[in-house]
């Protein structure tokens, strides 16, 4: 298997397509080349998310947040990162979450680029600058305040996407 980057979480599972649950490294299934494990099933696919987080420890509980409820997360530790990811990407990516602030290229000027790029793509904002919610909220885009719960995070993502379904 390829090297991780630094910023993953150690472990990932994945579901071959017989439905048997096998250990993988950190590495998902945009990341691991050429290989994709994961069931084609329509209904089966789990949502992508693209994670935009500097901070690696903030960017790590949200990851595991996001991989409870079921989601496929792809992550980024500053703008630029992101936009490689996306375009490194060849399915879609339901959501991108990302930071306001960040070194190279902030979170408002991403979701310019982003959205360019991926018409479809739905965008939740966050931060825990207090200042940067009318920056967000002048963009017309949704923001979710730093420190936030696992249900605060759930409800702002359901409002975009629709329910997220139970895991199996």
């Amino acid at each position: 298997f390829p090297k991780c980057p630094s910023s993953s979480p150690p472990l990932a599972l994945e579901v071959f397509s017989i439905g048997i649950l096998r250990l993988l490294p950190c590495c998902s299934r945009a990341t691991i080349q050429g290989t994709n494990f994961r069931s084609h099933a329509p209904a089966m696919d789990p949502m992508v998310i693209l994670l935009v987080e500097d901070d690696l420890g903030v960017q790590s509980l949200i990851w595991r947040l996001l991989k409870a409820d079921g989601f496929t997360v792809l992550t980024a530790g500053d703008g630029e990162a992101a936009l490689d990811v996306s375009r490194n990407c060849p399915g879609s990516i339901d959501l991108m979450l990302s930071d306001v602030e960040m070194p190279r290229m902030g979170g408002l000027e991403l979701c310019k680029s982003i959205t360019a790029e991926r018409p479809g793509i739905k965008v939740l904002m966050m931060s825990g600058e207090p200042s940067c919610k009318e920056h967000v909220h002048i963009s017309g885009l949704p923001f979710l305040q730093k420190p936030f719960t696992s249900t605060a995070l759930r409800d702002s993502i359901e409002a975009l996407l629709g329910p997220i379904p139970p895991l199996r």
